[in-house]
């Protein structure tokens, strides 16, 4: 599709373009190719590529295409084809679940991407590489993740990092939060992040996406955002690839091959930061579920240490209860083998897990500080914990969702709530405020 008469070319900038890496990248991979799929073309700017867009289930497989642009702004050489395509995969998955582009699609191009590596660098050298290439793409509208200060419109995946900072300190013993603060004021990171937010929140002309109210209220107090600038645009899940039909199909091979019995309520965890999304307060909470005689186990998908989830599921006396699977390549199995999702997170502009396991007919139990919170009805299409810290509150909550037919009713309201908040429907609204953008522009001409 195009704004008007002419094909409108958009950028889109994050550091990884690469759906195996975390929410924020699947987000952004399936959002290019929606784009593709309108008419637009598209030019993403980034340090580092995978090879091909996300496979969704009804679209052809779209390859990447490396633009030519000069020496400088390509990858460093010396760079192996090791390094070109390692990652960290991404909790939630790959649909391939391959490193590399299938044979079948090996070799194709998409005329409307093109793509621009600028190689490792550090966080404030990327921001300054990309504005100075930015400036030289003949494009309509330059849309950023949250990784540089050179844009029309700012979505910070992470929502406002001065509000997560400030919930990671309150996880934390006065004691050791003391310390922390003084490090966040004098440590180069933090410098250099606050340098970063400074650019990206300054440019008075410039809109921001907030994923969620609560994102866009953070947004507001901490980073001093005016309200007029902030568009709220909730997170889009592909329901196409996201499906219960297809979930109910694979449930019986999905529990068999993680060894959870007919009669076990598997409950899911899936994040790489097991800290800030709660994993200690779900295996607590486990921990008194079993103590009260009910059968439920958790499995934990997503990178990140075991040994101290293992160890205090010990002390929680559940040592054979939570499964640590480690990164997952297809997250589909999952959540087909899965009957509660559990991310009682202390910060989360709005999770995708969530509308991702709506849409695969899964009832969740998060917390009030998951922006995505804010699409369910507390009792009726999911359960909202106040304190992420508060074990015995998520486990009265699971409690209650032992029941299959508690499950059933709850996920009925859930799958709606999915429906709701397409990946069609979240790129429109987007594409909305690209017109507004192209419209000041026009005026402003």
């Amino acid at each position: 599709m195009a704004l008007g008469s002419t094909t409108v070319k958009v950028a889109l900038v994050i550091e990884h373009f690469d759906a195996r890496r975390g929410g924020a990248e699947q987000w952004t991979c399936q959002f290019a190719a929606s784009l593709l799929q309108r008419g637009f073309q598209v030019h993403v700017v980034c340090k580092d590529a995978a090879p091909i867009l996300p496979v969704r289930s009804e679209t052809t497989p779209l390859a990447i295409r490396p633009d030519e642009p000069p020496t400088h702004h390509r990858r460093q050489p010396g760079k192996s084809a090791a390094r070109r395509t390692s990652v960290r995969p991404n909790a939630s998955g790959y649909p391939s679940g391959t490193p590399g582009p299938p044979a079948a699609v090996k070799g194709k191009r998409h005329p409307g991407l093109v793509l621009h590596e600028l190689g490792c660098c550090g966080r404030l050298a990327f921001a300054a590489k990309a504005e100075k290439l930015l400036r030289t793409l003949p494009v309509d509208i330059i849309h950023d993740m949250g990784s540089g200060w050179y844009a029309d419109v700012l979505q910070p995946h992470d929502g406002s990092r001065l509000a997560q900072w400030h919930q990671k300190l309150w996880q934390l013993p006065p004691w050791r939060r003391t310390i922390k603060e003084f490090l966040m004021a004098v440590l180069p990171r933090y410098r250099a992040f606050r340098q970063l937010m400074h650019r990206q929140y300054s440019d008075a002309h410039r809109l921001v996406i907030a994923l969620s109210r609560m994102c866009a209220e953070d947004l507001e107090r901490y980073n001093a955002v005016p309200h007029e600038r902030i568009r709220v645009i909730y997170n889009g899940v592909d329901t196409a690839r996201f499906d219960q039909t297809a979930c109910r199909l694979l449930r019986h091979s999905a529990r068999q091959s993680l060894g959870v019995p007919d009669q076990e309520t598997l409950l899911l965890f899936v994040g790489n930061d097991f800290r800030r999304k709660g994993l200690e307060t779900a295996v607590r909470a486990l921990g008194r579920l079993r103590s009260e005689g009910f059968n439920a186990m958790l499995a934990v998908a997503g990178g990140g240490p075991a040994r101290p989830y293992l160890q205090l599921a010990h002390q929680c006396g559940v040592p054979q209860r939570l499964k640590m699977l480690g990164p997952v390549a297809d997250i589909l199995p999952c959540y087909a083998a899965a009957d509660v999702l559990v991310l009682p997170t202390w910060y989360d502009p709005c999770s995708l897990v969530v509308l991702e396991a709506a849409a695969c007919g899964l009832p969740s139990v998060t917390t009030r500080y998951n922006g995505a919170g804010e699409l369910l009805r507390h009792g009726v299409s999911g359960m909202i914990l106040s304190d992420p810290g508060d074990d015995a509150q998520l486990a009265a909550h699971l409690r209650l969702l032992m029941s299959i037919l508690v499950r059933q009713e709850m996920a009925r309201q859930a799958h709606k709530v999915a429906l709701r908040h397409t990946l069609e429907h979240n790129c429109a609204q987007i594409i909305d405020v690209y017109r507004e953008v192209l419209g000041r522009k026009r005026k402003a001409a």
